[in-house]
């Protein structure tokens, strides 16, 4: 479901409470784009699990097929982690 950005203005949580009892997230519009996506705590805690474990499946699918480096030199490993 659609929520305009001036309907939320005006109507405020209750647009996204009643948006979301039929609807597992809601889109908030802005001069007729879609701008924003509203959903539950719950169902936002359930993709961010999912998006965690997906992430996990992704490094476990990596190291299996030998996709990583070692590095011994910590100072390296951290200069590298802060130019990517």
């Amino acid at each position: 479901m659609n929520i305009s950005a001036n309907e939320l203005k005006t109507r405020g949580a209750l647009a996204i409470e009643e948006a979301l009892t039929t609807e597992t997230i809601a889109t908030i519009t802005v001069r007729g784009r879609r701008a924003y996506v509203v959903t539950t705590m719950d169902d936002y805690d359930d993709f961010r699990e999912w998006q965690l474990d997906k992430a996990l499946r992704e490094t476990e699918n990596d190291l299996e097929a030998g996709r990583y480096e070692i590095t011994n030199n910590i100072e390296k490993h951290i200069s590298e982690l802060r130019h990517d």
